[in-house]
């Protein structure tokens, strides 16, 4: 009896350490994404603020007129990064209090690349493919893979013109970003590098759902290229 006693004790205390380090587990993968989400939202928006205030400057005293639309952008996309940082930071104060708003999705992408248009990259996009459904994980995945991709480009190339490809096939959703900077001007294996540190993200997210991304120099300039599958085990998202 006291042996059955001492071995029930001794599973009981294993399931709770097991318990506690699956906890803790959990709670590291909670602060990667967060500390993920958070450097691409505010890469992204202060890499923005920074091209659109300097747009700004520039017209302000010749064109004031022309003024306008960046000092507008910078209103817009600060207001949207301290809204997200906000809900972000109420959620580690009191899990479970914050309401978050919808995830961005692929479909927010042209308003993405209308807030760069008078940016010194002149931004195409092209979308191909039926969209259909469209797992709400690889939706926001593929959306930040994006954002990370034109952050990169503004804040680490001297790329003029970039291109944003958008593809959808019954095997998965492709989005593949190309600029036409310099290739020496890039240095994605440098762990120290921003650059490093937004590929390392990208790479995490698009591995975590079954995907894969290629990025590096050309020979004249720089791409990102992720692959995601269709299907997932997430809820989906449609085309309106």
């Amino acid at each position: 009896l006291v042996e059955v006693i001492r071995s029930r004790r001794e599973r009981w205390a294993a399931a709770r350490r097991e318990a506690g380090l699956a906890r803790d587990r959990e709670a590291a993968r909670e602060r990667v994404a967060i500390a993920r989400d958070l450097h691409d939202v505010i890469g992204h928006s202060l890499s923005l603020i920074n091209v659109q205030a300097g747009v700004a400057l520039h017209l302000l005293d010749e064109q004031p007129d022309h003024a306008r639309p960046a000092l507008q952008t910078i209103k817009s996309v600060s207001h949207d990064a301290l809204e997200e940082v906000r809900v972000v930071l109420d959620t580690l104060r009191d899990p479970g209090s914050a309401t978050r708003s919808p995830a961005p999705t692929l479909l927010d992408v042209p308003a993405l690349v209308e807030q760069t248009e008078q940016g010194p990259v002149a931004w195409t996009l092209a979308v191909t493919g039926s969209r259909g459904a469209v797992t709400s994980a690889v939706d926001t995945a593929a959306y930040r893979v994006v954002m990370e991709a034109m952050t990169n480009v503004r804040r680490h190339s001297s790329a003029t013109r970039a291109r944003i490809e958008i593809a959808y096939d019954e095997g998965g959703v492709g989005v593949r970003v190309t600029d036409n900077g310099r290739p020496e001007a890039r240095r994605p294996d440098d762990p120290g590098a921003a650059i490093g540190l937004g590929l390392v993200g990208m790479r995490e997210r698009v591995a975590a759902l079954g995907g894969r991304l290629d990025a590096g120099p050309r020979p004249t300039g720089f791409t990102v290229e992720a692959r995601f599958p269709r299907s997932t085990d997430q809820t989906t998202s449609e085309a309106p």
